[in-house]
């Protein structure tokens, strides 16, 4: 930012324009000054700016690059909705699904969609296809198939719509990242020649409506709260792309310790097969001497970990790279007890 500019904003910002205020904090996000964009913000959500409010207030949400406090920041949301901010609106919708009430949630999307959102609209189009979403009955517990008693394995055929499996990729496709690994031993995540696929994640502020029922019809399937579902990561699987053998159970170390604490292990995975169209590309437990290749919206769970809480190496799998097309998954890994808002 130009040093001219940044004095003059400061200027108009510190003699009380609230839209200067507003400005310099997004300037200054901007730039990676977060601390003194949030003072900023504040500033400006204290006398209502509601785009300061939104901004603020979903930063509170999940304590992105903000101090954690849920409670501030559904407030501020509330009052960013007031004034007119519907993307504000969409995202109450979406906190009211996460909170367990999905019926209401989609009703706010509602009436996000009927004042002008492109996005709720979008989301409402799917929900209402094929004669309307029954929440009551895509709440309900699911019985699926078991592979594999032990470890459990358990496979659940369409588990998702086609349609939604389609959303889930559209959504990732301009996210998409080199997909990182967790090192063992400080719990920092980089790039790694064991995993060469590229992914999206979704944490809260990155979700949708859609995803969150998603979340919902997960946790129906698995019989475990949503809430204990790590945020959700597309995967992208191109030719030659794979993720060698490895354990989705988390190694116990000093690096890991004070998350283990709080949120317990990894005791589930969850893998929805989002697409067709391409060959080979096969979820294989070497163990087990045994494979699986879903059909779009089919889901795989199975468990990490013994009962006493030790790692599965039964459950040592790999995705094997597509030999042509692309292999898309979503990938949710469940803890075993709640896991933050992220």
């Amino acid at each position: 930012m130009p040093r001219q500019l940044d004095t003059a904003l400061r200027q108009r910002a510190s003699a009380g324009d609230i839209a200067a205020q507003f400005e310099l904090a997004t300037t200054l996000a901007r730039d990676g000054r977060h601390a003194d964009a949030l003072g900023w913000l504040a500033r400006a959500a204290e006398r209502r700016h509601p785009h300061a409010c939104h901004q603020l207030g979903a930063r509170l949400l999940v304590g992105r690059a903000a101090p954690f406090d849920p409670r501030a920041g559904r407030q501020l949301l509330k009052i960013a909705a007031d004034g007119g901010i519907l993307a504000a609106r969409v995202l109450l919708a979406v906190i009211t699904v996460v909170a367990g009430r999905p019926v209401d949630g989609v009703a706010m999307l509602r009436t996000a969609a009927e004042a002008g959102d492109p996005d709720a609209a979008e989301q409402l189009a799917l929900l209402d296809a094929d004669g309307g979403l029954d929440i009551k009955r895509w709440l309900q517990p699911l019985a699926g198939r078991v592979m594999h008693e032990a470890p459990r394995i358990v496979v659940f055929d369409a588990l998702l719509p086609r349609a939604w499996c389609n959303w889930l990729i559209r959504r990732a496709q301009p996210r998409l990242e080199r997909a990182r690994v967790v090192d063992p031993r400080t719990g920092e995540r980089s790039p790694h020649p064991l995993r060469t696929n590229s992914g999206a994640g979704f944490g809260l502020l990155e979700s949708d409506v859609i995803i969150q029922l998603a979340k919902l019809r997960i946790a129906a399937a698995v019989g475990s709260p949503a809430s204990h579902q790590e945020p959700g990561n597309v995967l992208r699987y191109r030719p030659g792309e794979q993720y060698r053998l490895h354990l989705d159970w988390i190694a116990p170390n000093p690096g890991n310790e004070a998350e283990l604490r709080v949120t317990g292990q990894r005791e589930r995975t969850c893998l929805v097969y989002l697409n067709d169209g391409y060959a080979g590309g096969e979820t294989t437990f070497p163990e087990l001497d045994w494979r699986f290749r879903g059909q779009p919206g089919d889901a795989m769970v199975f468990a990490n970990m013994h009962a006493d809480g030790s790692a599965d190496r039964r459950t040592r799998h790999a995705g094997t790279p597509p030999e042509s097309g692309e292999k898309w998954l979503y990938s949710v890994w469940i803890r075993e007890r709640e896991f933050p808002l992220a």
